[in-house]
C-alpha cells in the first residue's frame, strides 16, 4: 500500500488515479493506477505476483481480471482469534477500540478465505516461514 496526505488523496481520486482502496482499523490504504502499472510492467508470465495484503480480496480478484497477464497468486495468513489479540495487544499505542477494530476486521477477512488461492495458518508463527518458503518453491 501506499502512504500519502488525505488531500493527495482526494486529487488522486479527482484525477481517477486510485485502483484500488480500503479503510482498515481507522487507518486508509490505497494503490494507485502507477503503481499497478509498474507491478504490470515488471511481471511477465515467466513471474508471479504474491498477494497477501490488507486489501479485501475483492480488490485483488479485480486487479487479476483487470491484468490477466500477470500470473498472481494470493495467499491468506490467519491465525486463532486468541491468538490474532495477543498479537495486536502488543502492539505499540494498541487501544481497546483498535483491538476491536483489528478484531472486527480480521472476522470479516475470514470470511472471505475462500477465494485465496492457498491459505497459511500462522498460529504457530515458527513454521510459517518454512510454509511459505515451500509454497513458493512448489507453486510458483
Amino acid at each position: 500500500y501506499q502512504s500519502v496526505s488525505p488531500k493527495k488523496i482526494q486529487e488522486l481520486e479527482r484525477n481517477n488515479k486510485l485502483l484500488m482502496k480500503t479503510k482498515f482499523a481507522g487507518n486508509n490504504y490505497w494503490y494507485t493506477k502507477d503503481f499497478i502499472d509498474d507491478i504490470k510492467n515488471t511481471f511477465s508470465k515467466n513471474k508471479s505476483l504474491v498477494i497477501d495484503s490488507i486489501q479485501p480480496i475483492k480488490n485483488w480478484l479485480r486487479f487479476k481480471k483487470e491484468f490477466p497477464e500477470i500470473s498472481m497468486v494470493t495467499i491468506f495468513l490467519f491465525s486463532d482469534n486468541a491468538r490474532l489479540k495477543s498479537r495486536i495487544a502488543k502492539r505499540p499505542n494498541a487501544s481497546p477500540e483498535d483491538i476491536s477494530l483489528r478484531l472486527k476486521h480480521a472476522k470479516k477477512v475470514l470470511s472471505e478465505d475462500k477465494f485465496y488461492n492457498y491459505k497459511i495458518d500462522t498460529t504457530e508463527f515458527s513454521n510459517v516461514k518454512a510454509k511459505i518458503n515451500s509454497l513458493i518453491k512448489n507453486v510458483i
